[in-house]
Order: C-alpha cells, then sequence, then structure tokens
C-alpha cells in the first residue's frame, strides 16, 4: 500500500490528468517566457535581426489565448504574467 500521493500510486487515468496539466502549465510557463523575450529584444535589440524576430511574440501571445480555456477547463492557473 502506498501511504503518499506521489505519481507512482495514482490510478491511470488520474496520471494522465497530472500529465496533462504538467504539460499545459509548463507550457504556458515557456510560452510566457518567449513572450517577455520577444519583448525585451523589441526593446532593446541593436540589430534588425533581433527587432525583427521580437516579431513573433505575436504568435506566443496568441498560443497563449487560445491555451486559457484549456487550462482553465482541466483546472490548471496560468503564470501570474499572463493573468492580464
Amino acid at each position: 500500500m502506498c501511504l503518499s500521493m506521489r505519481r507512482c500510486c495514482l490510478p491511470p487515468r488520474l496520471r494522465s490528468i497530472q500529465a496533462d496539466k504538467t504539460f499545459v502549465q509548463t507550457a504556458m510557463e515557456v510560452n510566457l517566457a518567449e513572450i517577455q523575450v520577444g519583448q525585451l529584444a523589441a526593446q532593446k535589440g541593436a540589430a534588425d535581426g533581433v527587432r525583427d524576430s521580437a516579431k513573433a511574440r505575436s504568435d506566443h501571445t496568441r498560443l497563449e489565448d487560445e491555451m486559457k480555456p484549456i487550462a482553465a477547463r482541466i483546472g490548471v492557473t496560468p503564470p501570474a504574467e499572463s493573468r492580464r
């Protein structure tokens, strides 16, 4: 008998749900970092290529908007900076 609620003790269905939550949480955190790096590149980038690459942040912003309802549906709270 397992005395703790470690992942190994969860039934397969709950392990799958937890894996989904972990994936969504991690993806949202990484995406937020990409947005922040893009903003920094746009503000401080000296080379045209750096500033141009910052334009990709709109893709990340759109992804963030698409992930929020998914996160809410499975009970994941978005990273603090993305709660706009």
